[in-house]
């Protein structure tokens, strides 16, 4: 029979003993290289287009300081009556 816990269990693909450490391959380092390929492959392709990446975070980055200097703006004005 099944358990749903199942899914979650740590299995040895590789047995490997260096020293007195036990550093075998299991199915969660498989995924955890598997998240470590993807995230490297999309830094790599976002930076192959640089511009347009850092064109996006910039314009970002200047549209929340504009929001900011607005709000200030307006504040003080208000303060003023």
């Amino acid at each position: 029979m099944h358990s749903p816990m199942e899914q979650f269990e740590i299995k040895r693909w590789f047995d490997l003993h260096l020293g007195g450490l036990d550093v075998s391959f299991t199915n969660s380092a498989t995924w955890m290289i598997i998240a470590v390929i993807l995230a490297t492959a999309i830094f790599v392709v976002g930076m192959r287009q640089r511009a347009l990446v850092i064109g996006l975070i910039l314009g970002f980055i200047g549209g929340v300081n504009n929001a900011w200097r607005a709000i200030r703006e307006y504040s003080a004005a208000a303060a003023r009556g």
